[in-house]
């Protein structure tokens, strides 16, 4: 099909008469010479815009959520264990990560790209105990990023010129450059996005040769490939779950399907076949958000799961011969030729299916096993999610066309109850939908509505799984954000680039020069917007005030800008800056005050200021303080249980004001959990010894002593238990200082218990 016939298909004419074959003539060394400097002038153009718009985050800091991801992730950085002196071991941390990672999802390719820097881009820093500490340098990740992003822009503009679709090399600079790219590019977490999309990319790309090619050993080779790659790009982050639908909406688009008994038939056991895997496990993965998992259940679930694969083995078996016809016809005749079988692209698309199933089962798992855990994500219910969704699409929809005042955390809506006009947004789309659909046209005489609702149907399909229908860690914060928007958009892009072709294709020499000039102050407009923004995600002192001015003030309870605030506090403490950390948390914990984690640095800094007041002398003030941190603490363990780092300030304050008794009992119960960890077995006897209890004490700092023999702390100690030594003066250490430091993010699993 040639270039801008799929955007304006002439009047078909009488059939020409037979002619002889005309060879037609070669290209000089000449026209090859001049088109390959074109591609490459092309290539330098994308690569450089992309290069200077993400200038200012080259040598960027470590972003929300980085810590989990690289800076405290020991898998990533070949370790197995805290212990500096344990060797790394590089074969066994990548073993598991494939098998068994600690993150919140699992999108192994991802992490091992990440792996896989770590021996490039660390910093050695010396420590006083002579071992050596490896620090993750931001620079390198950035940098890697930036080069993924530009790869994804020229994989993009492969995917439009496979397609054959005018416009191809403005289709990936507009994604090159595009404002709504910043996060994902900017932000190291992100390189989820930026690792898939290519890959995903050049998927599309190789389904389409498939699709057209003309021999069996050219439409296997491209068929093989797409798997691959779609298996990569689906290993790297699920975010493209739902193209199998993709490919049938594509071969419908641009041949026209024949609804005939077999194809029907076909598509509704291809669907059953899926159901029997994905309702009974979806089921198993409901009652264990709900706590209510047995293994009886699980085995029923997995046995029933095991008929998918089995009945879609058979009706490959047994719909394939019968599809086979259809196919020979595919790899000889045009799609001009006619509609295709429904049955062969369900068929083509059977395999996709069943990796989109199982990765994306395994998505819901580590989400609402890990991410989530038992904290409650506030998204209402039926109605806020469907109020939710429609209201989230048309905003998506807003800001690809209109990429401005952008932010890392939207206002979030109030839906729950939703309000009436909150569902005007179905109605609309339903009605441009249905007129779409009227003016469709034919495969052979596609019309420009045709074309737009291909371009709809990918955006809507891309965007389905983070609409809020399925409960992510990400709804705690708000319900739209762009990063999620790197995928889907490309749809668009690549409509506005072929229908920007084929005008130009047919425009005069002036209007040509007209347009552009004004495209080249556009696309200037959209790198400057792009270049800007990207100074916001420089570091977080810049990114979070960026958040907090785009938000309302005051901004209501359960607002998202709680973690603007939330993560602002954590940086300006580590600055010590205690005061302005202490006005941020307060916020925080006002917005959520449902949440352990706002509470627990609300605490943090009543307890660093009760410090401050006791050196000062002000042992009132510091009292007043350190009563406030404790019902912080209290609160945080209350409202999110189970948090290590909530659990041990909590019982660490308690110590500090004297109150040996509930912080024993408080030790206690983490050592429940972690009976390997000497500091927790030392200050659970310290805390009885200083009650009084010293022969309680001295099984707790033998213990301790046994998993560390040198442990000076508990030598101490148990030198004080068993009366070897006399007791220190009660102005003498207390309990070990309380870190200034948020607990892991729900959205990347629980925390660690911090050394000690």
């Amino acid at each position: 099909m040639g270039t801008t016939e799929r955007f304006a298909r002439p009047q078909e004419s009488a059939p020409e008469p037979a002619a002889e074959k005309v060879v037609a003539p070669r290209l000089s060394a000449d026209d090859d010479a001049g088109r390959i400097a074109e591609f490459l002038l092309k290539v330098v153009l994308i690569a450089i815009a992309g290069l200077w718009i993400y200038s200012p985050v080259y040598h960027g800091d470590w972003l929300w959520d980085d810590d989990q991801l690289v800076t405290e992730n020991l898998t990533v950085q070949h370790r197995l264990s805290p212990d500096r002196r344990v060797p790394e071991n590089s074969l066994a941390t990548l073993a598991k990560l494939w098998v068994s990672p600690d993150g919140a999802d699992y999108f192994p390719l991802s992490y091992t790209a990440m792996w896989a820097q770590w021996p490039f881009f660390h910093v050695p820093i010396p420590q006083p105990d002579g071992t050596v500490a490896k620090v993750a340098w931001p620079t390198g990740y950035h940098v890697v990023n930036i080069v993924l992003h530009i790869l994804g822009a020229l994989a993009f503009w492969r995917l439009l010129h496979v397609m054959k679709l005018p416009g191809a090399w403005l289709g990936g600079l507009l994604f090159a450059i595009h404002p709504v790219c910043v996060e994902s590019v900017a932000w190291v977490s992100e390189i989820k996005n930026t690792l898939s999309q290519p890959l995903f990319l050049l998927g599309c790309a190789s389904f389409v040769q498939f699709d057209e090619a003309t021999t069996p050993a050219d439409r296997t080779r491209h068929y093989a490939l797409a798997v691959l790659f779609f298996l990569l790009a689906m290993l790297a982050k699920t975010a493209m779950v739902m193209f199998p639908v993709v490919i049938l909406a594509y071969g419908w688009w641009k041949h026209g399907f024949a609804f005939d008994g077999r194809g029907v038939a076909t598509l509704l056991l291809a669907g059953a076949s899926l159901g029997l895997t994905v309702v009974p496990e979806m089921a198993w993965l409901v009652a264990l958000r709900a706590g209510k998992s047995t293994w009886p259940l699980w085995t029923t679930c997995f046995v029933l799961a095991l008929l998918g694969p089995l009945t879609s083995l058979g009706l490959a078996v047994a719909a394939w011969p019968r599809s086979q016809p259809d196919l020979e016809m595919d790899a000889e005749t045009d799609a001009a030729a006619g509609p295709r079988s429904l049955a062969a692209y369900t068929l083509y698309a059977l395999p996709f299916f069943w990796i989109s199933a199982v990765l994306g089962l395994a998505t819901c798992y580590f989400q609402w096993s890990r991410a989530i855990g038992q904290e409650p994500i506030p998204v209402g219910g039926v109605g806020s999610r469907i109020a939710t969704a429609g209201m989230a699409t048309l905003f998506y929809l807003w800001k690809t066309v209109w990429p401005f005042n952008l932010l890392t955390i939207y206002p979030k809506w109030q839906v729950d109850p939703p309000q009436v006009w909150q569902f005007l947004p179905w109605p609309i789309m339903v009605a441009a939908g249905w007129w779409l659909w009227a003016n469709r046209g034919t495969a052979e005489r596609p019309t420009w509505q045709r074309h737009l609702l291909f371009v709809l149907a990918f955006f809507v399909l891309m965007l389905l799984p983070i609409l809020g229908f399925i409960t992510i860690s990400y709804m705690r914060i708000t319900w739209v954000a762009d990063h999620f928007l790197y995928l889907p958009m490309i749809g668009v892009l690549g409509l506005a680039a072929a229908g920007i072709g084929a005008w130009h294709a047919k425009a005069e020499p002036r209007e040509q020069l007209l347009a552009l000039a004004v495209g080249g102050l556009l696309l200037a407009v959209l790198g400057g917007s792009s270049f800007r923004y990207a100074h916001a995600w420089a570091n977080e002192e810049a990114l979070w005030p960026h958040t907090i001015a785009g938000h309302p003030d005051p901004c209501h309870t359960g607002c998202g800008c709680w973690q603007a605030h939330n993560r602002l506090g954590k940086k300006l403490g580590e600055r010590g800056l205690l005061d302005a950390a202490h006005s941020h948390f307060q916020n925080s914990t006002r917005l959520r005050p449902d949440l352990g984690e706002t509470h627990n640095n609300l605490g943090t800094t009543h307890s660093a200021r009760a410090q401050r007041f006791a050196q000062a002398g002000n042992m009132d003030a510091a009292k007043v303080e350190m009563d406030l941190a404790i019902a912080q603490f209290r609160e945080a363990c209350r409202v999110t249980p189970g948090i290590p780092l909530m659990e041990s300030n909590y019982a660490n304050s308690l110590f500090t004001v004297g109150r040996f008794g509930e912080a024993a009992d408080r030790y206690h119960q983490l050592l429940g959990r972690f009976p390997e960890d000497p500091g927790l077995w030392t200050m659970h006897g310290v805390a009885l010894l200083r009650g009084g209890e010293n022969e309680k004490a001295i099984p707790s700092l033998r213990k301790a002593l046994e998993l560390k023999p040198d442990f000076k702390d508990a030598k101490d100690a148990l030198a004080v238990a068993t009366g070897e030594q006399p007791a220190p003066s009660p102005t003498g250490p207390q309990a070990a200082p309380l870190n200034l430091s948020t607990p892991s993010s729900p959205t990347l699993g629980p925390a660690p218990l911090p050394n000690r």
